[in-house]
């Protein structure tokens, strides 16, 4: 009787308190019939199981019986578990892997030269407008998905920007400005396209990755690294006010003699 009642509950909370109001029913019809068979001379021992029937009920009732577990509730649990879900470059691997080398070496003249070739490329093919299926949590119907060489400059860009953004010695500026002045590809700043990803999870799918919608990133080589000098030798160095603002102005084809006068204030100050 009691097992089948917290079965019928389990299928159905909903109709929880209407399962234990007809169990109580039924007992207390039993024991209506129980009394009238022994003419009013209940035995105390069925007394007793009496007692314990309505404990058993409350019980019931006080219990919190959870609801079946849905799939998107497994799905996420299994998702939770993972932690920060980590999006990789999302391009070819053995580039992503010679780009680290070199950004950890400090060889921004070559990232510069990888620079100008993908700038170059990703302008001839920047990528294309793809079919996308929403249930499978794609941006929209149709969503823009960059080419190969948009995503490898955008990681080139990034590369040498935090190599720029990361610099907090004297000794740093000049290694950098060093390797500069030996690129054959020498701007005052980079444009480009800073693309990112994220992650959807759909119950019985898998996992899909989808671009964000591209931001148009400036990193201004040539004034960041001027401001670090000026901040790293402070007083040093004479007309502080005028170097800040000429680095605003600096061309390409000026960059070189500018780098150039950064390094003597490095050596001579």
């Amino acid at each position: 009787m009691f097992e089948q009642a917290e079965s019928e509950i389990n299928i159905d909370t909903s109709k929880k308190e209407q399962i234990l109001s007809d169990l109580e029913k039924e007992l207390l019809e039993l024991q209506e019939h129980t009394k009238f068979s022994l003419k009013n001379m209940l035995p105390v021992k069925l007394k007793n199981e009496f007692e314990n029937d309505k404990n058993r009920i409350n019980k019931l009732r006080m219990k919190s019986i959870r609801e079946p577990i849905s799939l998107e509730e497994i799905y996420r649990t299994e998702r939770e578990r993972e932690g920060t879900v980590i999006i990789p470059p999302q391009i070819n691997g053995e580039f992503k892997e010679a780009i680290d080398k070199l950004a950890d070496n400090i060889e921004i003249n070559l990232l510069l030269n990888e620079f100008l070739k993908y700038k170059e490329l990703a302008e001839k093919n920047p990528g294309q407008t793809v079919e996308g299926n929403v249930i499978l949590g794609a941006p929209d119907f149709e969503y823009f998905q960059p080419s190969e060489e948009s995503k490898r400059l955008s990681y080139v860009g990034e590369s040498i920007a935090k190599i720029i953004e990361s610099i907090s010695s004297e000794d740093a500026i000049k290694i950098i400005i060093e390797k500069l002045l030996t690129s054959s590809y020498l701007p005052v700043y980079l444009k480009y396209n800073f693309i990112t990803f994220h992650h959807v999870d759909v119950v019985g799918s898998g996992r899909f990755i989808y671009p964000n919608l591209p931001v148009e990133r400036d990193v201004y080589i040539t004034k960041i690294l001027t401001e670090k000098l000026v901040k790293l030798k402070g007083d040093k160095i004479d007309n502080q006010d005028y170097l800040l603002s000429t680095c605003n102005n600096v061309s390409d084809e000026q960059n070189k003699d500018f780098l150039n006068k950064l390094l003597r204030l490095l050596i001579f100050k």
